[in-house]
C-alpha cells in the first residue's frame, strides 16, 4: 500500500487542530481564556465609548477585535507557518507501507520508520495522524491511498504498531 501526500495549507491547518486537541491540550485552554478575557476587554470598551469618545478607547477596540478575529482563526494561521516551516521541495512526501515498516521519500531522501516508533494515531476528517513523538507526526489523508482502502490501511496499522486508532472531532 502506498500514498502520495501533498502537504498544503488544508491539511496544515487540520493537522495543527488535531495536535491542539491531542498533544498540546494547553493551547484549547490558552485559546479559550484568550478568548474570554478580549470579549471582557471590548464590553468594556464599547460601555466607555458610550460615556464618551476618546481616541485611545477606539483604538483599543479595534485591536482588541483584531485580536479576537486572530484567536479565531488560529489553527489556520498556525497551519500557514507549519506549512512554510517545511524544507523547499519536501511538500510532497511519497509513504509506502510495507510488512516491518514504512518507507517515506521526500526530494530525494528516504526515511525507514519502523511502526514500533509509531506512538500515537489519530483519525480527523478522514486523514490519519501518526506520531512519533509529541512534536514530529506523518499525515496520510486517508483518500489518497493507493493499492487498498483506508479500512484495509487501518486495520493493517492496528495489527502492526499495536495502537488503537483514536478518532478526533
Amino acid at each position: 500500500m502506498g500514498i502520495s501526500i501533498t502537504y498544503d495549507k488544508k491539511l496544515m491547518t487540520e493537522f495543527n487542530i488535531v495536535h491542539r486537541k491531542t498533544k498540546a491540550k494547553w493551547l484549547t485552554w490558552l485559546r479559550a481564556a484568550m478568548t474570554l478575557l478580549v470579549i471582557i476587554m471590548v464590553v468594556n470598551n464599547i460601555w466607555l465609548l458610550t460615556q464618551r469618545v476618546q481616541f485611545s478607547t477606539v483604538f483599543l477596540l479595534l485591536f482588541e477585535l483584531a485580536l479576537l478575529v486572530y484567536v479565531f482563526f488560529l489553527d489556520r494561521v498556525n497551519g500557514y507557518f507549519t506549512g512554510r516551516q517545511l524544507l523547499k521541495g519536501h511538500n510532497t512526501v511519497e509513504t509506502v507501507f510495507q510488512e516491518d515498516g514504512m518507507t517515506t521519500a521526500s526530494a530525494g531522501i528516504e526515511q525507514r520508520i519502523p511502526y514500533s516508533q509509531i506512538a500515537d494515531i489519530y483519525c480527523r476528517n478522514q486523514v490519519l495522524y501518526m506520531y512519533l513523538d509529541k512534536k514530529h507526526a506523518h499525515v496520510v489523508p486517508e483518500s489518497d491511498i493507493e493499492g487498498g482502502t483506508p479500512e484495509e490501511l487501518e486495520a493493517f496499522l492496528r495489527e502492526k504498531c499495536g495502537k488503537e486508532i483514536i478518532r478526533i472531532k
